[in-house]
């Protein structure tokens, strides 16, 4: 009875410290991998929401793109510009994530984007300078 007893104390504090040190995970961190663009689309009606019909699929629009963002905070964007030539441009350089606000720097050229949703499996960016346009991107 006494080693039943020990066992389940041991497993009981195994249990209570694995659960304080859970913790979420963190903005930054989530940001980072390879996203792959799903849709784009405009925010016709300025309520800064992705609504229905303000999007069309990659596919329609016949364009592919994929953002890398690596925990060195590097990344690389490939923009397929017509999916049935294979047309591309690859962009590489530094990013910088707070506040919700996604800085792409390549040399002079910094591109800010602010982030409207961030999940762990999604990603939506809306250029920051009042633009209507959204990338609709996914894991």
């Amino acid at each position: 009875m006494k080693k039943v007893k020990m066992g389940l104390a041991g497993l009981c504090l195994f249990l209570s410290a694995s659960i304080i040190s859970c913790k979420k995970e963190s903005e930054s961190s989530k940001i980072e991998g390879s996203w792959t663009l799903n849709e784009v689309g405009a925010d016709l009606n300025h309520d800064n929401v992705v609504d229905q019909g303000e999007t069309r699929t990659t596919t329609q629009e016949n364009i592919a793109a994929t953002l890398t963002l690596r925990s060195d905070n590097t990344y690389t964007y490939v923009f397929v510009d017509d999916t049935s030539t294979g047309s591309q441009t690859t962009d590489n350089g530094t990013f910088a994530y707070n506040n919700s606000m996604l800085l792409l720097i390549n040399g002079t050229q910094t591109d800010s984007l602010a982030v409207n949703t961030l999940s762990s499996n999604k990603l939506i960016l809306k250029q920051s300078n009042n633009s209507v346009e959204w990338w609709i991107f996914s894991k």
